[in-house]
C-alpha cells in the first residue's frame, strides 16, 4: 500500500485503512491539510482528516501496554473494530482483523488508542481478570542485545540484558544500571564478576536496533 516515492506515510495508510477510503484519497485529503511527500504529519491533522469524513475519533483505554500485546487482545474482544494506536513518531492500524504494520509483534509503547466509527461508540469484550494480569505482566519491552565476554570473543545475541546475563553465567549484580547505560549509549563495555566466582570478565553488550 505504500506509494511510490513515498516515505514516512504511516498517517495516510492509517487514515485509508480506518476508513475505508482508497491510499490515493488518504494521500491527498492529508496533503491538503499540510504533509508533504515523505513527511510525517501531527496526530492532530490526521484526526481532523478523519472527522472531515465524517468518522468519529473516541479514544479508549486497553489492557497491553506494547504493539505485540495489544495484537491478541483486539484479535480476541475488538474484532470488526476500527482502531489506532500511536506509538513514538509512528501510528497503525487494528483494521478489524489484524495489524497491518511492520511494528506488528513487537515491544513497541503504546501512547495513545483510538475507536474510529460512526455512530455509538463500539463496544469490545470484557478481558478477564486473570488474562488482564498476564497481558500487565509481558507488557514491558524487552530490548535485544548482543554480547562478548572478553576482548576477542564473538558476540551472541539475546533477548534482553539479563538474559545474556544468564547466558553467560554474569552474577546478575548491577545488570540494571548496565541495561539502562547500554539502552542509552548503543553499547557499553564494563568488567563483570562470574556467579559464584572472584574472577571478573570485561564484557561488552550492544544494543540491537530493530
Amino acid at each position: 500500500m505504500i506509494r511510490e516515492n513515498e516515505a514516512n506515510d504511516c498517517a495516510v495508510i492509517a487514515v485509508s485503512l480506518s476508513t475505508g477510503i482508497p491510499y490515493d484519497e488518504a494521500h491527498a485529503l492529508l496533503k491538503a491539510a499540510g504533509r508533504k511527500n515523505r513527511k510525517g504529519i501531527s496526530p492532530i491533522l490526521y484526526m481532523s482528516a478523519i472527522r472531515q469524513l465524517g468518522f468519529t475519533v473516541t479514544p479508549i483505554k486497553l489492557q497491553s501496554k506494547t504493539v505485540r500485546t495489544i495484537e491478541r487482545e483486539l484479535a480476541k474482544y475488538w474484532g470488526g473494530v476500527k482502531i489506532l494506536v500511536g506509538i513514538r513518531r509512528h501510528v497503525l492500524t487494528w483494521d478489524g482483523n489484524e495489524i497491518a504494520d511492520w511494528t506488528a509483534g513487537r515491544n513497541h509503547r503504546i501512547r495513545d488508542v483510538y475507536v474510529i466509527h460512526k455512530g455509538d461508540v463500539p463496544v469490545g469484550r470484557s478481558v478477564p481478570v486473570p488474562e488482564r494480569k498476564a497481558m500487565l505482566k509481558t507488557s514491558r519491552p524487552r530490548s535485544p542485545v548482543a554480547i562478548r565476554i572478553g576482548p576477542g570473543g564473538e558476540f551472541t545475541e539475546h533477548s534482553s540484558v539479563a538474559a545474556a546475563y544468564k547466558a553467560t553465567g554474569l552474577n546478575l549484580s548491577g545488570h540494571q544500571r548496565i541495561r539502562r547505560a547500554v539502552k542509552a549509549h548503543g553499547e557499553w563495555t564494563f568488567w563483570a564478576y562470574r556467579d559464584n566466582s572472584y574472577s571478573s570478565e570485561l564484557v561488552t553488550i550492544r544494543l540491537i536496533k530493530e
